[in-house]
């Protein structure tokens, strides 16, 4: 199941789209430090759209909804954030303590990123309608 497991992040690192790097994270060989280096910086784009979206769709709820309702938003974030990294935790937990934790662990912040990136988009259109 571990090996599954490992098999199936390291064929999601490979198949994400890459930033500009100084390691090919389309390789095949890529080492646990490259793999590291990679969903780092998958994460780190994942991390700024995210942001993007939050402000897109803070700034459509401040021109069409009450300061109640931005402030639900703004901790519902804040909740969704802290929600994010335990369920990530957990995620990974199965090889806490080996080389591959880290990697799991923020393969899956990339993923849950990206999810609340699209949620947020949503949202932003749905106040701007």
């Amino acid at each position: 199941m571990k090996k599954m497991i490992c098999s199936l992040a390291v064929l999601w690192l490979l198949a994400a789209p890459r930033a500009a790097l100084a390691v090919d994270c389309d390789s095949d060989a890529l080492t646990t430090a490259d793999m590291r280096e990679c969903v780092h910086a998958e994460y780190d784009l994942a991390d700024k759209e995210l942001n993007a979206a939050y402000k897109k769709a803070m700034a459509a709820v401040k021109s069409s909804a009450t300061p109640e309702v931005k402030d639900k938003l703004v901790a519902a974030q804040r909740a969704w954030i802290e929600f994010r990294d335990k369920d990530c935790a957990f995620d990974a937990a199965l090889f806490e303590g080996g080389s591959m934790y880290g990697i799991l662990y923020t393969a899956c912040l990339t993923d849950r990123t990206n999810t609340r990136t699209r949620e947020l988009l949503g949202y932003a259109d749905a106040w701007t309608m």
